[in-house]
């Protein structure tokens, strides 16, 4: 098992290009007798210090340098400016109260602020001292880069030469009151940097906190993360990842509500981080330019990464041709540094958003004559007009009044989670909306029009051409299909992103074969548990699941009182590759008056089992509480709910027929208040229910005509895939089930590279789904498991 979702580990995310401003012409600098530049207050001007101004692999030009290497020799007598105050705080664009700054470094998180009474910071490079500097002036550059450029978008987008407001020459999600409700840095959040934390090789932002940990290499302690400038910029970078995404939801007012903040990513793998680590690298190749990442550091550990088909870590056959470029879904898997063994893990999967990425700085250079820097920034306008849109919990998404995502506050926050959870189908469809309504007319790519072909071309390329048309006209559930403008892609367009129908995708199921992978063990739940909740991926479990677990039996059943975690075994059942599974075990709209509908493909089940009449519904149906109709409203309409996934088994005189739990509970003549939730108002999900949090998996990969038992990694012992927290989805068991009870948890499932998962195909425009539908059947394939409670 592994650990911890809130915490992006190893190489989080930068931001934005390198400026020589920051850097002082003033000299004062000494060299000691070995030639060495003496690091101290006598040789630098009050304000500033020195620190390394890349990593040491490259100020060497040694890709063999070994960890022992003093850092002393890699400074330069030219000083850096790091404060003026005489602490490590610092204030950004219109946040400029110290008491409550924009960011702020420390030694760890236990440590007072280091303090300079002559307004010095150099220090010996090898100090605790130097590092704490070191870490500051690399997050101001990243974060004064990052305002600068949005001030700028902003300004292009909202004000006129005399500073006046404007209407944007097109939609955008970049809001109007950005600055005056300090959407632009999360309100009053101060971002905390802890340059030398006792983590072992790793480096990480947690969102929760606001932080950033830089630990140390576990073989060669002396080695620091803080010593390569790029995971600096790289941690840095998803603080400003996590203000992209909640910019609309901060500057609507509800930057303090926790119901109003997205994530990029809620599980240790899922597809929002991968394509969160993905931006982090591009973010780290905007700074330095160059096709790998984090040479020293990770490079000690073998861990470094490519941005580029250009890269020499790259195997044979991968190019920047066309046909040999990174593409989805068949290198999600693919880690450069140990080739031939299958990875499925975030910072592997992101690899081919960063090349694409690059290769679109390239093309924006090449096809609109941009110099690299005005290249990036146009690549990172269209970023933080994707992540804005994609992270909207106001249900507005953009500057037209009519568009909606994500559904509407307070259902938002839920829906975001897993029904609408960003993966690489929507995060590519709406990059795509942004560059053909930024740059495909108009002449705003430097005077040329970046074309539609070039749009997907490109990422067609990559394998990332994924969508049918640009969705223009929203997720809305009254206007999402109305609209003048709903742009197909050109067909011919769609080279190698090859996409595959939602009926190809099963449960392994016959005679030896593993449908699922059961654990109940005591100690290791117990493990699991004490994670999912410390992490916070999980925030509520049953007061009568206790925290001993001491009815885990470990039998490899589900039996009563048990808290259990099940891996199911998905089939491909097609030629290609499946990218982006996801198994949802959430709570949604497929019951009615407690009773299963079998309104969906499988007709399951059948009106003698227990099916709830729908002969006299219209289809679809207007009425909340049919089975024709799909709550707009996560379930709040009258008569409507959403029910959890597993419905039980009941015997009536002469059959048995599957019924909601709470029939169950009152065929038991079991009191309300014992059910699991606790709440004798709460009872729909008395017996069984999924862990909310862990109520949903992720795969990355499953290969063709492959089950994800043959495609994934495997575990140490090469005899089982590898579990972990992201793969298996749990289930609380309530004490009160007779033992021989049969349940059926009718769960969905769909997959990025689906032709039929995003896109209505019953459409002849072939427009998405709208957002309310994903809460209920249409967009998946309904995966069936039954089991029998055992004793």
């Amino acid at each position: 098992m592994v650990k911890n979702n809130r915490y992006f580990h190893i190489l989080i995310f930068i931001f934005l290009f390198m400026t020589e401003g920051c850097i002082s012409n003033s000299g004062k600098g000494k060299r000691n007798v070995t030639g060495q530049v003496v690091n101290n207050s006598n040789t630098v001007d009050k304000f500033h210090g020195r620190v390394l101004r890349d990593n040491p692999v490259i100020l060497s030009g040694n890709y063999n340098l070994p960890p022992d290497t003093k850092l002393a020799k890699y400074l330069v007598s030219a000083q850096d400016y790091i404060t003026s105050n005489n602490t490590l705080v610092a204030s950004c664009q219109s946040i400029t109260d110290l008491n409550n700054p924009c960011y702020r470094v420390y030694k760890d998180q236990y440590a007072a602020p280091l303090i300079s009474s002559d307004f010095k910071w150099a220090f010996p490079a090898e100090t605790l001292e130097f590092n704490q500097v070191h870490t500051f002036f690399h997050m101001g550059k990243l974060i004064g880069n990052f305002h600068a450029n949005l001030d700028t978008y902003y300004k292009l987008l909202h004000l006129d030469s005399y500073g006046n407001q404007k209407t944007p020459s097109y939609d955008t999600s970049i809001p109007y009151s950005l600055y005056s409700e300090l959407g632009h840095w999360g309100s009053l959040v101060t971002l905390q940097g802890y340059s030398n934390s006792d983590v072992e090789n790793n480096a990480s932002f947690s969102p929760s906190d606001f932080s950033i940990h830089l630990g140390y290499l576990k073989d060669y302690p002396q080695v620091k993360m803080v010593h390569d400038p790029s995971i600096i910029y790289h941690e840095t970078g998803h603080a400003v990842i996590n203000v992209l995404l909640n910019m609309r939801n901060t500057a609507h007012g509800s930057n303090n509500d926790p119901l109003f903040e997205s994530e990029l990513g809620y599980l240790q793998y899922d597809e929002g981080g991968a394509i969160n680590e993905g931006l982090a690298d591009y973010f780290a190749y905007t700074i330095n330019q160059r096709n790998e990442f984090s040479e020293w550091a990770l490079g000690l550990l073998k861990l470094s990464r490519p941005m580029s088909e250009n890269s020499f870590l790259h195997i044979p056959g991968i190019s920047t041709d066309p046909a040999e470029r990174l593409s989805y879904p068949a290198y999600l898997t693919y880690e450069p540094n140990k080739p031939g063994v299958v990875f499925e893990e975030i910072h592997v999967g992101s690899m081919i958003i960063t090349h694409y990425l690059v290769a679109l700085t390239e093309d924006f250079m090449n096809k609109c004559n941009l110099s690299k820097a005005n290249a990036i920034a146009s690549v990172h306008n269209v970023i933080g007009e994707t992540l804005a849109e994609l992270g909207d919990l106001t249900s507005t998404g953009n500057s037209n009044p009519v568009f909606t995502v994500n559904l509407a506050s307070p259902y938002s926050h839920d829906f975001a989670r897993v029904d609408g959870s960003i993966n690489y189908f929507n995060f590519s469809q709406t990059l795509a909306r942004k560059l053909l309504t930024m740059y495909a007319s108009g002449y705003r790519c430097n005077g040329y029009n970046y074309s539609k072909d070039s749009i997907e071309t490109l990422l067609d390329s990559y394998g990332l051409l994924l969508f049918s048309t640009y969705n223009e006209n929203g997720g809305n559930a009254i206007t999402g299909h109305l609209g003048a403008t709903n742009t197909s892609i050109t067909p011919s367009n769609r080279v190698k992103s090859v996409t595959i129908p939602k009926s190809k995708i099963k449960l392994v199921s016959g005679d030896g074969l593993i449908s699922g992978f059961i654990f109940d063990g005591r100690t290791e739940m117990q493990n699991a548990l004490k994670n999912l909740t410390g992490s916070l991926q999980v925030t509520e479990v049953s007061p009568y699941i206790k925290s001993n677990l001491p009815l885990n039996n470990g039998n490899g059943k589900v039996s009563p009182g048990e808290l259990v975690g099940i891996a199911f075994n998905l089939y491909n059942n097609s030629n290609t590759d499946m990218g982006g599974i996801q198994l949802l075990a959430n709570d949604w709209d497929h019951m009615k008056n407690d009773k299963p509908c079998n309104t969906f493909e499988d007709n399951f089940p059948q009106s003698a089992e227990g099916a709830a009449d729908s002969s006299t519904e219209a289809n679809p149906s207007l009425i909340p509480g049919d089975c024709n109709f799909i709550t707009r409203t996560m379930g709040n309409e009258a008569n409507e709910d959403l029910y959890p996934v597993c419905m039980v088994e009941i015997g009536d005189d002469d059959a048995t027929k599957w019924a909601g739990q709470e029939k169950f509970r009152q065929k038991l003549g079991m009191e309300p208040y014992l059910c699991l939730s606790g709440d004798a108002t709460k009872t729909k999900d008395c017996f069984v229910r999924a862990l909310k949090g862990a109520d949903h998996a992720w795969f990355a990969k499953i290969n063709a005509n492959k089950s994800w038992e043959d495609s994934a990694p495997l575990s140490k012992d090469s005899k089982t895939p590898e579990f972990n927290y992201s793969n298996i989805i749990f289930f609380e068991v309530s004490e009160h089930i007779p033992p021989g009870t049969s349940f059926n948890c009718r769960m969905r499932i769909r997959f990025s590279n689906c032709s039929d998962c995003f896109t209505d195909t019953g459409r002849s425009d072939l427009d998405n789904y709208l957002d309310y539908e994903y809460t209920g059947n249409r967009p998946y394939k309904i995966i069936n498991f039954q089991f029998v409670v055992t004793d």
